[in-house]
């Protein structure tokens, strides 16, 4: 008997899952030989995020638990100021935009980088 797939990817969500790690969007994205259902839910983070960068651009360091959305998040804000989407983040886990209102340099994880990266990064802001 084939289940049903979306049953399969809701589990994804499931914590007592051992599939429950697929549910980040670093793994999410990567599984294009399974059915993939892709829905999201408009935040007010999400749109004050796009304001800041629309309206009064500044720097913006997203901190929280593993799994609160913030790669997701950093996904959100370059597909929207970016001309393609972001399928792969790089190997260095820095990704740096240009618009019109500047350059938004989006670093997916500080603590995975070397200490001389974190402060070259620091120091371009």
């Amino acid at each position: 008997m084939i289940g049903n797939p979306f049953v399969t990817y809701l589990d994804k969500f499931n914590v007592l899952s051992p599939n429950h790690s697929k549910i980040y969007d670093e793994y999410n994205r990567e599984m294009e030989t399974e059915e993939s259902f892709d829905f999201t839910i408009a935040t007010k983070i999400e749109e004050h995020l796009k304001n800041i960068f629309s309206n009064n651009p500044h720097s913006v360091i997203l901190t929280g638990n593993a799994g609160d959305g913030k790669t997701r998040l950093c996904r959100l804000i370059h597909d929207q100021f970016s001309d393609k989407s972001l399928v792969n983040w790089p190997e260095n886990g820095v990704v740096t935009v240009q618009y019109e209102k500047g350059t938004i340099k989006i670093v997916k994880d500080l603590s995975e980088l070397k200490e001389e990266i974190i402060y070259g990064i620091l120091q371009a802001c």
